[in-house]
């Protein structure tokens, strides 16, 4: 028996077979997509990211100077979502300044990361 999937690439797929000094397929540009995949999902789950200065950040934001910063660091743990679900009880409603990392109650008991964090109730 043979099965195919059709999946969005952005969604599914980020090769990785270069270094950060070739213009593509390298570490940042995995890493990029990771941010861009859990940004979508916090957006799509009704949360949303501001500025420092409190000023909204667009659902497709723009690369200011930096090409090589995703202009949006957010990453949902693995084990609090595997695919975006169940996180509409985590982020809707609120807002977000980035750096986000969202870690299950589990990670949360064992570090204290540098960065703003949800917690479980």
């Amino acid at each position: 028996k043979f099965a195919m999937f059709e999946v969005l690439r952005e969604d599914e797929f980020s090769p990785l077979k270069n270094s950060d000094s070739a213009e593509k397929d390298t570490p940042t540009t995995a890493r990029h997509a990771l941010f861009n995949l859990h940004h979508r999902w916090v957006l799509l789950a009704g949360g949303s990211f501001i500025e420092e200065d409190g000023t909204a950040i667009p659902p497709i934001p723009s690369r200011k100077e930096d090409v090589n910063e995703y202009p949006v660091v957010c990453e949902v743990s693995p084990l609090l979502s595997y695919g975006g679900e169940g996180l509409e009880e985590h982020v809707n409603g609120k807002e977000f300044k980035s750096p986000l990392l969202l870690l299950s109650t589990t990670e949360q008991n064992d570090k204290e990361p540098d960065v703003k964090k949800i917690r479980e109730d």
